[in-house]
């Protein structure tokens, strides 16, 4: 079998898992580029990581995962089956007992996984005014050089453990590498603040959820 080197996955396509609606691959008109997208996978090895990102993601062979399709390594063929090697950061959640009434996602490294919370949003934002589901979806726009800025309120349904950067900046004092760490503050049920620019959509049996880096979270709201 394939030994995947440093910060890198093997795994292979599960279209299996896709909900039955729209095409896996999506592509920009205007860029070329593949879309964003939450695409499934399972996973055959796992690298040992890099000094630049030390963090191995928590994954054995086998694991179930959902990974950013835009992000997708080059794929290979090995004895007659398809394979894909993709980096650490391609990496979204582990899925478990997917298609059951008991399926669960476990957001890796420093994802966050959250759900639209409509009401939650409201009463955040005011309790006088009623707010189409478009304002809900998209956060409150303001534009500014034609620049939109959008701001939403969702519930964490999952964190990752955190991500930690071994930079090449040396400490002035002892001559050491300086280690920047980013563990997400926050956890499930909470309420978080955001601009949905950074993040990835996903529409899972009935639930509109995000998956968004943690350096692109705002804060959390008392409720």
């Amino acid at each position: 079998m394939i030994k995947p080197f440093n910060n890198q996955v093997l795994l292979k396509m599960r279209e299996d898992l896709e909900d039955n609606f729209g095409g896996v691959l999506r592509v920009n008109k205007l860029t070329g580029l593949i879309e964003p997208r939450p695409v499934y996978g399972e996973v055959i090895a796992v690298g040992k990581g890099d000094q630049v990102h030390p963090d191995i993601p928590d994954l054995v062979p086998g694991d179930l995962i959902v990974w950013d399709l835009s992000k997708i390594g080059p794929p290979l063929m090995y004895h007659g089956q398809a394979y894909s090697l993709v980096s650490f950061n391609a990496l979204l959640a582990k899925l478990t007992n997917p298609r059951t009434d008991q399926e669960d996602y476990q957001a890796l490294l420093d994802i966050v996984l959250t759900e639209s919370a409509p009401l939650a949003m409201a009463r955040a934002v005011s309790q006088l005014v009623v707010m189409p589901d478009t304002v809900q979806r998209d956060g409150l726009g303001e534009r500014a050089k034609d620049n939109v800025v959008s701001t939403v309120y969702e519930r964490v349904v999952s964190a990752g453990r955190g991500i930690t950067f071994n930079g090449r900046t040396r400490c002035a004092r002892c001559q050491c590498d300086l280690q920047r760490t980013e563990t997400p503050e926050c956890v499930k049920g909470d309420l978080v603040i955001f601009n949905p620019a950074h993040s990835i959509d996903w529409r899972r049996r009935g639930r509109q959820l995000r998956f968004t880096p943690f350096s692109e979270l705002r804060g959390v709201a008392d409720e």
